[in-house]
């Protein structure tokens, strides 16, 4: 979909964070060391903000979606081993 919308069940993310995803079988595309930003964010369901999924494979299973990162002077800090 355009942009992609992820459900995760009481994901806590607010709009504007930053996040990885790992482990994601299916729509691998989405298994970057890329800093999403949240947007639209529903109790269970957010959007990756300017993320066209349309030309993904299609999802299978699994995933991990994590707080990864804080911005500090512009510059965007990843807080997660990879």
């Amino acid at each position: 979909a355009d942009p992609v919308v992820i459900t995760a069940t009481g994901h806590g993310f607010s709009n504007g964070d930053k996040i990885s995803i790992r482990g994601v079988v299916g729509m691998v595309e989405l298994n970057t060391e890329t800093a999403y930003t949240v947007a639209n964010k529903a109790t269970n369901t957010f959007e990756l903000a300017g993320v066209d999924g349309s030309g993904f494979t299609a999802y299978g299973s699994a995933g991990l979606a994590t707080k990864a990162a804080t911005e500090s002077g512009g510059i965007v800090v990843d807080a997660q081993a990879s």
